[in-house]
């Protein structure tokens, strides 16, 4: 398994189109870029196998390049909410910030 640290929190890495397990989790939409990832879009789900339901955030996602989702699973809503804010909030996240 690989892992990349996002402020302090470990995801593992996963191809864009990836199937990901049925279970609670975060995740970040990101950009594969010469030296690591550019992050483009974090948020959290009840079902990480379908993390970004909302058809035109997803489409804004693929639009701005996102090729990978870093995900960690996470079955407390209370500890995603906590880990979801710390993320947009240390992360330059154009359509997270249009969201808030």
């Amino acid at each position: 398994m690989v892992v990349f640290d996002w402020c302090g929190y470990w995801f593992e890495i996963r191809e864009r189109s990836a199937a990901l397990l049925p279970e609670a989790g975060v995740y970040v939409f990101v950009k594969k870029i010469h030296d690591g990832w550019e992050p483009i879009y974090v948020g959290q789900t009840g079902d990480s196998s379908n993390p970004l339901p909302d058809r035109k955030l997803r489409r804004l996602a693929f639009q701005m390049g996102a090729t990978h989702v870093h995900t960690k699973y996470v079955a407390q809503k209370d500890r995603r909410d906590a880990i979801e804010q710390a993320l947009t909030r240390n992360l330059s996240l154009l359509p997270n910030r249009a969201n808030q």
